[in-house]
Parts: structure tokens; C-alpha cells; sequence
């Protein structure tokens, strides 16, 4: 990315998720959103004792096998950490993490009572739902598996951020609304989470019958005793390496949508959260650790919450698949204080939406009624002419010529920055994540079609940022 003239690498949540029993990969539904997944270090570097080959049925577009890279990283960092000992300065630095960060060590318990069990902690015996585990209750050896995952991803993504800055490239993590039910937060915080309640959305044009998102909400009121100290901790753990973050439903900070065990998303009730005080908080930890934040203000969304992210110099969110359908002749037209994009993990990549193939996705899944989907395609042939009139492309332009183009058009916006998913850079149409359903598409499972080696080669990848780097430079004036 510095070669093509990138300032910013961003991705998906990288923080720990089940990836055993049970195994529930996605990066928005995060056992703790204090600590870092294991699947991503780089197990090449833990000594030549560890096998570091990729995982068996994980070829460039198959579907990853989860529960295998599970126990693969498992089986490494056990051998890792059996003898991370005998290497004196390798020891000396685990205990000086561990001194600093003593929080671990009962992550690390949770997690290997966790593995032994085989349940989530609300089916846990009360002792444990207490937290109390006694040394019966868990392997020492699995605690130290942890203890060593924890300090080597806090290393290795320390190293990696000091790498691009040395290139002038900062690097963009993404903070999710909330943490799995049956994870370890909710465990070692129970008091601040409601219970027998989901947080979720209204009814909408997208989910008719509203959403229910599976995680419990934060009590304002406990939360507001400890002066927000649960947000605080979770915005510094990656604010520590990130240049940028990224908070997800960025109004929850003002308002969550709380849904009650038993009922449907559209029986919910927003319940309102001190926002000043949350905004507070996020701009000091910001400000402490000079991290931009941008928050993901897209859908309905009060004013108030564009307000506040002026006020507190943050930066809105603004996806073309959303404003594209606006009336206008103009294709990309996005304010200054944003981070502007094609799409989202959430909605399709640009040139399955071009094709309208997500509209036949969600008429096949029963998401959209045959009569809705009739309308939305035409609305979206519409849509497709308006863009290649705005872009001064011929009639019959398809993605591959639109998709550069409106890359470019960003480049030249007023937007602070525009980030190019890799996926949209080689036309994919498959998406990684289908909202509204469960066991009916692999979400978060679905494998690049390209390897970063291949996406670095000369070719229409290449020659698209090269595009997006000479209009941006345009833009600045140099």
C-alpha cells in the first residue's frame, strides 16, 4: 500500500472468538473486546518446533475451516509455550506483560474452564457463573496457552504498527457494539449487562421485521459508578496500535434499541445512554493515544449523533451503495469529514450490487417478497443509468469500467479518506456476510479469491489504486 501511495491499512475486528466449542468465527460477536484473536499471529516466528503451514482445506476460495485453524494455532501455541522458559529473555518479557497487564491471567482462566467444559459460562454450575474457578476447574497448561497468545499478539501487532509507520502508513482497527452472550466480558462483568435482553434494530426497509443481534446491552447507570471504565478499557486496547478506529453503530453511544427475551425485533424499546459522558471518555482515550475515530453512522440515524461527531472531530461514514440511490447526477459526491467507500462487510461487493445479484440473493433467502424485489430491480436499472451518466461512461458500461471509475470519483471528494475493499478491486461478487441469516450462508467463512501477493502484482488491482492515488493527489494539490 506505501508503494501505491496508501496512508492507511484497515480491517475487520481482530479481537478473540470461539473457534472450538462452540465455533463462532464472526468478528462482530467477539468473546472479549479486551483481548486479541490467536488465529492471526503469525505462528512462523514462534521457533522451528512449530508447524507453520497453512491449515488443510484452506485453498484460496474454499471455505476456511475454522475449527481446523483453531487447532492448529491451539497445537503451536501449546508447544510454544511449554518451552517459552527455557529461552531467558523470551520468559523475562511474558512476565513483564503479565505484570503490566495482571487482567490476563483471569482472561486466560476463563478461557481454559471454557475449553474444558465444552459449555458457555450462563450453563456453567454457580460457583463458576460467579466466577470463583478453583485449580480443578481448568489445565494450568491451557492458562499458560493464553497467558502466551495474549502477549505474543500484543508484540507481533505492536512490531507491525511501528512497521508502517516507518512507510508513513497508519493502520485502522474497528471497535465492535458489543461482545458474545456466553463470552468472557459478560462473565467478568455481569453486573453491567442486561439480562434476558438482546440488543438489535427496529423495523426498517432492509429487515421488515426488525433485528435482534444476540448480545446484551451495557446498564448506563453501572456503567456511569465506574466512570465508563468497561469502554475505556476496550477503546484503549486498540487505540494503543491503531491510528484510526472505527466504532461500530457509533449511536449507541446515545441510544440502543433493547429487545427482550422471548420477543421479536420489532417489540423493542430504545433506552437512552449518557452521551456526553461516552464522548467524553472516547475523545480522551483518543486524544491520549492520538487515534482518529470514525464512527459508522449509517441507516437512520438522529441528528444529534451527526452533531456529536463534528463537535468532537470525528469522522462520519459514507458508502456509495447507500447514497447512489439518492436523485442526482452527480455519482460520488461525499462530505470532508468522512472515510468514503464503495460498500461494507455487510453489504454486497460493489459488483454483485451493480448486477442487482443481491436482490435475487435475498428473494432466494425469503429476506424481500417477490413484489419488493420486482421493484427494487427496477429502481436499481435506474440507478445503474444515472451512475453511468454521472461518470460520462457509455450505456452499457459494466463493473469492470464503473467500479475504477467511482473509485477515482472518490479519490477526488472532499472526503478525509476513502478506503477500497480488496475484494471490489478483482469484481467478487460473493458476499462475506449476509445480515438476517444464520446457517444459510457461510458468513465469515468464505475465503479470498486472491492472496495479498497476487492483489500486489501488476494488474487491474494495481492500476485501479494507482488511479485512486494520482486523483487524491490531485485533490491535495500535489
Amino acid at each position: 500500500m506505501a508503494d501505491l501511495g496508501g496512508h492507511l491499512v484497515s480491517v475487520l475486528p481482530l479481537l478473540a472468538a470461539y473457534l472450538d466449542r462452540p465455533c463462532e468465527p464472526s468478528p462482530y460477536a467477539p468473546v472479549s473486546r479486551h483481548y486479541w484473536n490467536e488465529a492471526y499471529l503469525d505462528l512462523s516466528s514462534l521457533g522451528p518446533e512449530v508447524d507453520a503451514q497453512e491449515p488443510v482445506g484452506a485453498a484460496p476460495g474454499d471455505l476456511v475451516d475454522w475449527a481446523a485453524v483453531g487447532r492448529r494455532v491451539r497445537s503451536a501455541l501449546t508447544a510454544f509455550a511449554a518451552r517459552v522458559d527455557e529461552e531467558p529473555a523470551r520468559a523475562a518479557a511474558l512476565r513483564q506483560f503479565l505484570r503490566e497487564r495482571p487482567d490476563v491471567r483471569r482472561y486466560a482462566t476463563f478461557r481454559a474452564v471454557q475449553e474444558r467444559r465444552g459449555d458457555l459460562w450462563p450453563d456453567w454450575p454457580a460457583r463458576l457463573r460467579d466466577g470463583a474457578p478453583g485449580r480443578g476447574d481448568y489445565d494450568p497448561a491451557v492458562v499458560r496457552r493464553h497467558e502466551c497468545a495474549q502477549w505474543l499478539a500484543h508484540e507481533q501487532l505492536g512490531r507491525l504498527a511501528t512497521r508502517l509507520a516507518s512507510r508513513g502508513v497508519g493502520l485502522s482497527l474497528d471497535l465492535p457494539l458489543g461482545s458474545h452472550p456466553g463470552g468472557y466480558d459478560t462473565w467478568s462483568e455481569s453486573r453491567l449487562f442486561a439480562r434476558a435482553v438482546s440488543t438489535g434494530a427496529p423495523p426498517d426497509a432492509f429487515f421488515a421485521e426488525g433485528q435482534r443481534w444476540g448480545f446484551p446491552p451495557l446498564l448506563p447507570q453501572v456503567s456511569r459508578r465506574d466512570a465508563h471504565a468497561h469502554l475505556r478499557a476496550c477503546l484503549a486496547h486498540q487505540m494503543r496500535i491503531a491510528t484510526m478506529l472505527r466504532v461500530d453503530h457509533v449511536m449507541g453511544l446515545h441510544r440502543l434499541y433493547w429487545v427482550p427475551e422471548g420477543l421479536e425485533g420489532r417489540d423493542g424499546v430504545y433506552v437512552s445512554y449518557p452521551a456526553d459522558e461516552l464522548w467524553a471518555v472516547l475523545s480522551l482515550e483518543s486524544h491520549r493515544h492520538r487515534c482518529r475515530v470514525v464512527g459508522e453512522d449509517l441507516g437512520t440515524v438522529p441528528r444529534s449523533v451527526r452533531r456529536a461527531l463534528g463537535a468532537h472531530g470525528a469522522l462520519g461514514t459514507w458508502v456509495a451503495e447507500f447514497e447512489l440511490g439518492a436523485e442526482g447526477d452527480a455519482p460520488a459526491r461525499p462530505p470532508r469529514r468522512c472515510v468514503a467507500s464503495l460498500d461494507t462487510h455487510d453489504l454486497p461487493p460493489f459488483a454483485a450490487f451493480w448486477a442487482a445479484l443481491d436482490i435475487d440473493q435475498d428473494e432466494a433467502l425469503g429476506l424481500v417478497p417477490p413484489r419488493r424485489a420486482r421493484r427494487l430491480r427496477r429502481e436499481r436499472a435506474a440507478l445503474r443509468t444515472r451512475v453511468r451518466a454521472g461518470l460520462g461512461l457509455p450505456a452499457a458500461a459494466g463493473a469492470d469500467r464503473v467500479v475504477p471509475a467511482l473509485i477515482e470519483a472518490l479519490g477526488a471528494s472532499r472526503a478525509e479518506a476513502v478506503i477500497v475493499a480488496m475484494e471490489d478491486l478483482w469484481l467478487e461478487t460473493r458476499p462475506q456476510n449476509v445480515p438476517g441469516t444464520t446457517d444459510e450462508v457461510p458468513n465469515w467463512r468464505r475465503r479470498a479469491a486472491r492472496s495479498l501477493d497476487d492483489v500486489d502484482r501488476p494488474g487491474d488491482a494495481t492500476t485501479i489504486l494507482a488511479r485512486l492515488d494520482r486523483a487524491r493527489r490531485g485533490r491535495r494539490g500535489r
